[in-house]
């Protein structure tokens, strides 16, 4: 798709009907503090910054855990930002935070549940759970959607820094891929995060993906569910009409934060077309970033002006 289409498309997946309440009785659930949660200090410590593991209960007892680092010596209250990793990642180390750290933010790493970290995932579910997490939950509604209890563990997240004591209420939050889609989603549901800073988001317009056919890497399991579930697609608007519920697309209107979003136009991980079709739908104050030889590789590219894009936005 040439680019001057691509900056006014905007999708062509379902959003269903009851989309909105759907989520404004999920983020109803959750305490005005998120959870309850437990510091304990890291055996990893580096001078000017004090480094932790964060760990809170979910609704359904998963314990989830994150990496929390915040400068040393705070006067006042510090900015905050929530950090996101990609599909089947992890939290990695203190060494991607730290940084930000000692540039005066506390920062909450979040592990993903069931994925590469040691956050736990005890929801159960009927139908398959051999392959990919998108589909994980879908055959019975989307109250059981994996990505559901993870949109709400951001939302929890964001309430735990909004109300810790030595934070201030200048909270933002930055991923890329997986990551950029929980930056994103974690900002439509809790209004009161400030910016998110997001590369190549994942969970953008899961019809685009199957018309193009681009059912492999991170949407291998789309083209599993198919060939297994479903091979004549004969179910497949009820497939899109559940998975709509986490559709980011969806989602993008309700963000109030202000946006920058870097994108490569060789991406066929998550293509461009689905990632125009979620910033298109943004309300909010925006920016995007154009990379035209760049594929998924983008994520993690940073660069100058995005960390003075984070700084503006807490001065003062």
């Amino acid at each position: 798709m040439p680019l001057e289409q691509l900056k006014e498309y905007m999708g062509v997946s379902p959003k269903a009907d009851d989309f909105d309440a759907f989520w404004d009785d999920a983020v109803a659930t959750i305490p005005e503090h998120g959870a309850d949660y437990i510091l304990e200090k890291s055996e990893f410590q580096v001078a000017g910054v004090t480094c932790y593991h964060l760990y809170f209960r979910a609704e359904d007892g998963s314990r989830v855990h994150a990496l929390f680092s915040r400068p040393e010596k705070i006067e006042g209250a510090s900015p905050a930002i929530i950090k996101f990793h990609g599909y089947s990642g992890a939290s990695g180390g203190f060494h991607e935070i730290i940084t930000y750290s000692l540039l005066g933010y506390t920062v909450l790493y979040l592990d993903c549940r069931g994925q590469g970290g040691i956050s736990e995932d005890l929801a159960q579910t009927k139908g398959s759970t051999y392959f990919g997490l998108i589909i994980r939950g879908l055959e019975e509604g989307p109250h059981k959607l994996y990505f559901k209890k993870v949109f709400l563990d951001t939302v929890r997240c964001a309430r735990i820094l909004l109300n810790m004591e030595g934070v201030s209420h200048c909270v933002g939050v930055v991923g890329g891929s997986q990551g950029g889609a929980l930056a994103l989603a974690c900002a439509a549901l809790e209004p009161r995060i400030k910016f998110a800073l997001v590369s190549a988001p994942f969970l953008c317009d899961f019809k685009r993906i199957i018309d193009l056919g681009l059912m492999q890497n991170a949407y291998q399991e789309f083209g599993w569910h198919f060939r297994i579930r479903d091979p004549r697609h004969e179910r497949q608007d009820e497939f899109l009409n559940v998975l709509s519920y986490i559709d980011v697309v969806n989602l993008a209107p309700r963000i109030r934060a202000e946006v920058f979003w870097k994108i490569g136009l060789m991406d066929v991980t998550c293509p461009p077309s689905t990632q125009f079709a979620a910033y298109n739908q943004l309300k909010s104050a925006k920016t995007m970033r154009i990379y035209p030889e760049y594929e998924h590789d983008i994520v993690g590219r940073y660069s100058d002006e995005e960390l003075e894009f984070i700084i503006m936005h807490c001065k003062g």
